[in-house]
Parts: structure tokens; sequence; C-alpha cells
């Protein structure tokens, strides 16, 4: 495929190597957006990680640095 070339859309699927819902279609990616199982509240609801915040990301790096 050229470098320029758009790809095709396909439909939705979801990609076991990334642990996520593949969208290229416009239709599924508007779905998507309202649905609301897919927010972030509901992520956090549900109990799945998030991301940590700055200052314990910091303390993490100062630990890891001084292992080396």
């Amino acid at each position: 495929m050229d470098v320029f070339e758009t790809p095709s859309p396909e439909p939705a699927r979801f990609d076991p190597a990334e642990e996520a819902w593949v969208f290229s279609l416009y239709a599924d990616v508007a779905a998507a957006l309202r649905e609301a199982r897919l927010s972030a509240e509901s992520a956090r609801a549900a109990g799945v990680p998030q991301p940590m915040d700055r200052s314990a990301h910091m303390a993490m790096r100062a630990e890891a640095i001084d292992l080396f």
C-alpha cells in the first residue's frame, strides 16, 4: 500500500493484541462515542485500572532510577 493511500474502512473489530476495539467507519465511531458503556466513568465503575496521577508517577520513577 502506498503511504499516501487511505485504507478502506473495515467493520468494527476487537484487537486482542491491543486489547481494544478498532473502529474505522464513521457510523461505528459516532455510535461508540454515544455509548455510555464505553465512557471513562463506566471504566472506573467497572474497576478498570486508571492512569496514575503525576505525583504517584514521579515517585515510581524515582524508585526505579534508584535501582540503577
